[in-house]
């Protein structure tokens, strides 16, 4: 019969302590639905972790109130363009005069943070707004409004076609848009006229009324968010980073 050293005793039992650890891991990743594959997966044989919550949150409701000022009212009137609104059906209904306001509700969306900003998108319910040259009785009807708060791009379908990039607006900061206690996010501002936009209204309507980057109306959207959204995300989107600062590692004296 071989004797064992001190020395060869240590060595085989620590090989029997790492086979028991390497069993015991084994049967419970086995354990795991998709534990064992995930590790087998990665990279050097390491286990994923569950992914971060997007900070994306869908929008429950909402309303963006939609207000022509009188200087614009003004000059669309001295070219002969008047502003109404429109029903689900795309009818004429009330003309537009000046500081009035046309609602419009929020069908479905989404809100995120980019980059500090308010992101996301939001597409809103039948409805919308027509210009009619009364020179001339042509019509151009806006329907299918879509607000992309990513870009801070304002998009319409114009007489039912493929949509249009109407307009552009400021994207506020997240901080100060979001209450997230409230689960509510309020985005206002003016909506610039799209060089493209001015091109094709004038078009429909056989006019020179619309100059680009001229202001065409104030839109102010209250956003509810969906109360089902994960907390963590809730509380990523109403948190700005803050400017990263540089670390100097301190100056020992001289001995």
């Amino acid at each position: 019969m071989s004797s064992l050293t001190p020395a060869t005793s240590r060595s085989a039992l620590t090989r029997g302590a790492a086979a028991a650890v390497t069993g015991a891991l084994a049967l419970g990743l086995a354990a795991v639905p998709g534990a064992a594959s995930a590790a087998a997966g990665a990279p050097g044989g390491t286990v994923r972790t569950a992914p971060v919550p997007k900070a994306e949150i869908a929008v429950k409701s909402g309303v963006t109130k939609i207000t022509v000022s009188a200087e614009t009212v003004a000059q669309l009137r001295a070219k002969g363009i008047l502003l109404t609104r429109l029903d689900a059906r795309g009818n004429l209904g009330a003309k537009v005069d000046a500081e009035q306001t046309i609602d419009f509700g929020v069908k479905s969306g989404a809100v995120s943070n980019v980059k500090g900003k308010v992101g996301g998108r939001l597409a809103f319910k039948t409805t919308g707004m027509a210009m009619v040259n009364l020179r001339n009785q042509r019509i151009a009807r806006l329907t299918a409004f879509q607000a992309d708060l990513t870009t801070g791009i304002m998009r319409a379908n114009l007489d039912r076609r493929p949509p249009i990039e109407l307009g552009t607006f400021s994207r506020p900061a997240v901080n100060t848009a979001v209450n997230t206690k409230a689960r509510e996010v309020n985005v206002q501002g003016g909506l610039v006229l799209g060089a493209k936009a001015a091109v094709q209204l004038n078009k429909a309507l056989h006019t020179k009324a619309f100059v680009p980057g001229a202001p065409l109306f104030d839109a102010n959207s209250r956003i509810t968010l969906d109360e089902k959204a994960d907390p963590r995300a809730i509380r990523e989107l109403g948190r700005e980073a803050a400017p990263s600062k540089a670390v100097q590692a301190p100056q020992h004296a001289a001995r």
